[in-house]
């Protein structure tokens, strides 16, 4: 019946059938795998907002233990969120896997985050936000070239 049809192509019509199956099977595995990404990211916030709520707590604690230990003196301290520059810069070098190097680049980036009028947290999701957009393929102007491949690699 095919043939009178105009298909004239069916002694491949097994090897087509074989090979939807196969197609089909890859679909169905991209298919869990897109949905294992939307639970990741779901997961990803979900800790990244845990994170920020457990410095919140350990910088509220810190400043309770310093006013009771304080009380009384004429010794002042204050305890500040998200203040240790050093850390952040040992942070971006363990990730970006280099342990010299890139100074003026990773300087911008650490001025960008601590020297700007914003709140620390909101800087750091814009250099998040530059960051993957160097990845993917995307070009932040105050950085270098050298830089920008090494973060593509």
């Amino acid at each position: 019946m095919l043939l009178k049809q105009g298909v004239k192509d069916l002694e491949h019509f097994e090897t087509l059938l074989v090979a939807k199956k196969a197609k089909s099977i890859e679909l169905s595995k991209l298919v869990d795998i897109e949905s294992q990404i939307v639970d990741l990211k779901k997961n990803k916030d979900v800790i990244k907002a845990s994170i920020s709520s457990l410095r919140n707590d350990i910088c509220t604690s810190r400043r309770d233990f310093l006013e009771s230990i304080l009380t009384g003196t004429n010794v002042r301290m204050k305890v500040s969120p998200f203040r240790d520059q050093d850390y952040c810069l040992r942070r971006l070098r363990e990730i970006l896997q280099r342990e010299t190097g890139f100074e003026d680049d990773l300087e911008k980036i650490v001025t960008k985050i601590y020297g700007s009028k914003k709140d620390i947290p909101t800087a750091l999701l814009e250099v998040q936000e530059e960051l993957v957009s160097i990845k993917n393929g995307g070009q932040v102007s105050s950085l270098g070239k050298h830089f920008h491949n090494l973060v593509n690699g």
